[in-house]
């Protein structure tokens, strides 16, 4: 664990810096700077609302955060720019600070958050203490990291967290449910590509995200029908697959509910076929 000190007892001074002294930090999280014609507009109607943050270095101005804030004062011709200069700081303490802003300006997206709790993670933080240093919660710290190890870039760059903002962007929590989905039921590439263009077109639940692998290793189906049955039908029922009696006596047997028992025969607990129901040992009822 590094020996980083407590963000609020770092020295800090402000005052506005003269924008040719101020360098550029070439670790930089942020991975979408190049479009600030949004930003740049804000400025020009309403200025700066927020400074950067810099460090002292060396002789040199370094940006802790604040780059595209930078980028468009600098693209508008502002010869000086309001900062907050923090000294003293180790990398460590750089990037959390960096992070943390982005963080309250909701600027920073699924990928770029995963790529920091990776870097966190090679400093041996563990997942809990980033989300308490970050004061993000441990689901969305989670996510993020687990959908930046496995997910091709591309699908990330597309995610957002929480909601469907709009239909080209897919919540980073579904991307990451895929993603495990993955690994369980072994898909190929392709396979899994195909998934997460229907979750990026489609209004489509998780459930029937999930009914789609299984359908396709259980079912033996093209991924063009296994898709079609998941859409059409309703998850549980595409799932159990069984008559309504034998339903009702898997049910009394394990004293589970209707999705429960969905869920057991997705993990291969629960293996049922025309004429009888296989138990695993591990999942007989108590």
């Amino acid at each position: 664990m590094s020996d980083t000190k407590e963000l609020k007892e770092l020295k800090m001074n402000f005052a506005e810096i003269e924008i040719e002294k101020i360098k550029e930090n070439p670790k930089n999280i942020r991975l979408d700077t190049e479009d600030l014609s949004e930003l740049m507009s804000s400025i020009l109607e309403k200025g700066l609302l927020q400074p950067i943050g810099i460090q002292q270095l060396n002789g040199e101005y370094i940006i802790i955060y604040g780059h595209r804030r930078f980028k468009a004062m600098k693209k508008l011709g502002y010869r000086k720019i309001p900062a907050n200069i923090y000294f003293t700081l180790s990398p460590t303490d750089m990037l959390i600070l960096n992070t943390i802003e982005n963080i309250h300006q909701k600027t920073i997206t699924p990928l770029e958050l995963g790529k920091i709790v990776s870097e966190l993670i090679n400093l041996k933080f563990s997942l809990r203490e980033i989300s308490v240093k970050l004061s993000v919660s441990f689901s969305k710290i989670r996510n993020s990291y687990e959908a930046f190890i496995h997910l091709p870039e591309k699908y990330i760059k597309d995610s957002a967290f929480g909601e469907r903002g709009k239909r080209t962007t897919i919540p980073i929590s579904t991307l990451n449910f895929v993603s495990r989905l993955s690994r369980s039921y072994k898909l190929t590439k392709p396979e899994i590509y195909k998934i997460m263009d229907i979750c990026k077109q489609s209004d489509i639940s998780q459930r029937q995200v999930q009914s789609i692998p299984y359908l396709l290793k259980t079912q033996n189906l093209t991924m063009e029908k296994a898709v079609k049955k998941s859409l059409e039908f309703d998850f549980l029922d595409v799932v159990i697959g069984i008559e309504k009696n034998k339903l009702n006596e898997l049910m009394k047997l394990q004293n589970k509910s209707r999705t429960e028992i969905a869920y057991l025969i997705m993990a291969r607990k629960i293996k049922v076929s025309n004429d009888k129901i296989i138990i695993r040992p591990s999942q007989r009822g108590r």
